[in-house]
C-alpha cells in the first residue's frame, strides 16, 4: 500500500503544480498588456508587410496572416520564458535573456518559414532567406530584453533617502510590508517573504535581489536570498549547512556560498 499511496501523493502534487502553472500561463498570455501589444504589433505588421508579404498578400490576407503569426510568437515566447527559469532556477538575467532568444529563434523560425513559404504563397524572389529570418527572430527578444534593462527606472538618490525603508521590491507588493525576510524561487515565480507574509511575483530572481535596496542580506543558494535580520542560527547537518530563520524555516546553503555565509552571518550572530 505504501507505493500506491506515494504514487497518488506525487501525482496529486504534480497535478496541483500543473494546474497552477497553466493558470499563471493563461493569466499572463491574456493579460491586458499582452492583448494591447498583440493588437499594436498585428496592425504594424499588417501595414508594413515584412518577409515579402506586402507584395505576396493582399491587405485583407495580411490582416488574417499577421495576427495569427504574432499570436503564435506570443505563445512560443511565453512558453519558453518560464521553461528557462524552471530548468535553471536563479539564472542571471543576461544568460536567461540569451537562452530565451536562442530558443525563440529555434522554435519560431521553422513554422514562420513554412507558413510564409507555403500557406501565404509568397513568391520565391520576394522571400527572405531563412538565415536572415532566424537572425531577426533572435534579435527581437534580445533587443526587448536590452531595452527592459536599460529603460527600467532607477531609484534616485532623493527617492532612496526619503524611502530608505521601502525597497523597490516592496513597492511591487499589494500588502503594506515594511521588511524583506527572504526571497525564493518557485517555478517561474519569485516568492517574497516579508513581515506580513508571502507574495509571489512573476519576475526574475536576480531582478528581485537587485531590488532589495538597503535591506542587508546575501544570496546563500541559487534559489534563495536571505536578509541578515531574519537569520537566527547556522545549522550543520552532517555535510550540509542550513540557515535557521527566526520563523523556524531552514534554508539550505550551497557549497559555493558556505565560506561567505561563515564570514558574514557567523560574525553577525556572534
Amino acid at each position: 500500500m505504501i507505493f500506491p499511496l506515494a504514487f497518488v501523493a506525487k501525482s496529486h502534487a504534480l497535478n496541483m503544480f500543473m494546474t497552477e502553472a497553466v493558470k499563471s500561463y493563461f493569466d499572463t498570455l491574456f493579460s491586458k498588456k499582452v492583448i494591447v501589444l498583440w493588437i499594436i504589433s498585428s496592425t504594424a505588421m499588417t501595414l508594413a508587410g515584412p518577409f515579402g508579404t506586402y507584395n505576396g498578400l493582399t491587405m485583407a490576407e495580411r490582416a488574417i496572416y499577421w495576427p495569427g503569426i504574432i499570436a503564435l510568437s506570443f505563445i512560443i515566447g511565453f512558453t519558453i520564458r518560464p521553461l528557462v527559469h524552471y530548468l535553471s532556477p536563479g539564472i542571471a538575467s543576461w544568460p536567461a535573456d540569451f537562452a530565451i532568444s536562442v530558443l525563440f529563434m529555434a522554435f519560431f523560425t521553422p513554422p514562420l518559414f513554412w507558413i510564409t513559404a507555403s500557406v501565404a504563397s509568397v513568391p520565391q524572389e520576394q522571400f527572405m532567406h531563412p538565415a536572415m529570418m532566424a537572425g531577426i527572430n533572435f534579435s527581437i527578444p534580445m533587443a526587448a530584453a536590452i531595452l527592459h534593462h536599460f529603460l527600467q527606472p532607477e531609484v534616485s538618490g532623493e527617492d532612496r533617502r526619503t524611502n530608505i525603508n521601502v525597497p523597490r521590491l516592496l513597492r511591487r507588493l499589494e500588502e503594506q510590508a515594511s521588511s524583506i525576510h527572504r526571497i525564493g524561487v518557485r517555478d517561474h515565480y519569485v516568492d517574497v517573504y516579508t513581515d506580513v507574509g508571502r507574495t509571489s511575483l512573476l519576475m526574475r530572481f536576480s531582478d528581485a535581489v537587485d531590488e532589495v535596496g538597503d535591506t542587508m542580506g546575501l544570496r546563500v543558494h541559487r534559489s534563495h536570498w536571505v536578509a541578515y535580520d531574519a537569520v537566527e542560527a547556522i545549522v550543520q547537518d552532517g555535510a550540509r549547512m542550513f540557515l535557521r530563520l527566526t520563523c523556524g524555516t531552514q534554508i539550505p546553503v550551497s557549497r559555493n556560498y558556505r565560506e561567505l555565509v561563515e564570514q558574514e552571518v557567523a560574525d553577525r550572530l556572534a
